[in-house]
């Protein structure tokens, strides 16, 4: 069984938590276009939204950990990490009910490509395994660019197999879902839960020097989706991408009412096309490397 993992920041925490709702159902309908049948989505949240769409695939986790506190207007940075981090961790017990194979911690705004699924069935089995391909969206204008290393930007860029996960936590005390925050934290590791987890920056070099290099699924497997109000990254800069069309919407299973209504034509094609090079150029340096560039 493949499990999505996702967690919901406190309705305290938000700037405006309907935002935070609807962005949720529209990556939930992404999710649930997957090719094969075989998954099961959790939830991690503080209150179980009521929102569409409705699906027995769908299971809402409920934990109590505190809102995460504001420091000058912003999210203190490591409380941030700690409650995304704890409730990963909480979600992955919770997870366990369903004997995962593999688990897909997404964030709960992006969207994800209709064929993850079939591909992690399909596929010889890893430890881990990255999105390298993949894009940028932006909500305001309804476009997209086509983005390598996506990894560097995006949390929802990191594919596990649980067994691996879980060995990797080091779980030394009796936990389960219903645990504390602290109780989960006491248990592994602040390293684990608030770099490993909720950090995806670092889990590349990390997971490399362990010697479980990830590897890169062969899709443009997720996008980012920016400008929302509520995302934890920063949107990254560069120029206007290309007009959501209908075959990126069957790609990632989203309403076609993110069609714009101007169309792409050959110009936005070519700057697209030269733009995603600079990017696969500035990854793969990066990977041999190690430095972050962007």
């Amino acid at each position: 069984m493949f499990v999505f993992l996702l967690a919901l920041k406190h309705p305290d925490t938000a700037n405006d938590y309907a935002t935070v709702e609807r962005l949720l159902s529209t990556t939930l309908h992404s999710l649930l276009g997957q090719t094969s049948e075989h998954f099961k989505i959790v939830v991690v949240c503080n209150r179980v939204p009521d929102i569409e769409p409705k699906d027995p695939r769908i299971h809402f986790h409920h934990v109590a950990f505190p809102p995460v506190s504001k420091v000058n207007g912003k999210l203190h940075p490591v409380e941030k990490f700690t409650d995304k981090g704890s409730k990963y961790l909480s979600g992955l017990l919770f997870a366990k009910q369903f004997n995962p194979s593999y688990v897909y911690i997404v964030d709960s705004d992006d969207w994800v490509n209709v064929d993850i699924v079939k591909f992690f069935e399909q596929c010889k089995p890893a430890p881990v395994w990255y999105v390298d391909a993949g894009c940028f969206v932006n909500l305001e204008t309804n476009e997209y660019k086509k983005r390598a290393g996506l990894l560097r930007y995006c949390g929802s860029t990191f594919v596990y197999d649980y067994h691996f996960l879980m060995k990797v936590a080091d779980i030394k005390n009796n936990i389960d879902a219903a645990s504390t925050q602290q109780a989960l934290i006491a248990a592994t590791s602040e390293f684990f839960v608030i770099n490993l987890l909720s950090n995806h920056l670092i889990n590349y070099q990390h997971y490399k020097n362990m010697g479980s290099k990830p590897k890169p699924i062969p899709l443009r497997a997720a996008c980012w989706i920016q400008g929302t109000g509520e995302n934890v990254s920063q949107t990254a800069g560069g120029d206007a991408g290309l007009p959501i069309d209908k075959k990126f919407c069957d790609t990632f299973h989203v309403p076609y009412s993110f069609i714009p209504e101007h169309k792409q034509n050959l110009a936005l094609k070519l700057r697209d096309f030269f733009a995603h090079m600079q990017s696969l150029a500035k990854w793969q340096y990066s990977k041999i490397t190690g430095n972050k560039v962007f």
